[in-house]
């Protein structure tokens, strides 16, 4: 089955880190790092500490938007979203 993992760490914090940051209006910061494998994820999850989480993005349970599926049409192809398409 194919996913695409992504550690979530969410902090205060203002180390600088890997990844893609939404900062909330009180400083709390959602940092997103993709992962390939599960092993890169743990390292990586291992890495932010305690405040991160490691998450599967399942395909089957998404419904992407049409330049995601684009972009990726093999890992897409069993996509809800995609079949209506």
């Amino acid at each position: 089955m194919l996913r695409t993992l992504t550690v979530v760490t969410v902090t205060k914090s203002n180390r600088k880190t890997e990844g893609t940051v939404f900062e909330t209006q009180d400083g709390t910061r959602f940092i997103f790092t993709p992962a390939q494998t599960l092993h890169e994820a743990g390292a990586k999850a291992a890495a932010a500490g305690s405040e991160a989480r490691l998450f599967a993005v399942r395909r089957q349970w998404s419904m992407p938007d049409k330049a995601w599926v684009a972009a990726d049409p093999e890992f897409w192809k069993s996509s809800p979203a995609r079949r209506l398409q």
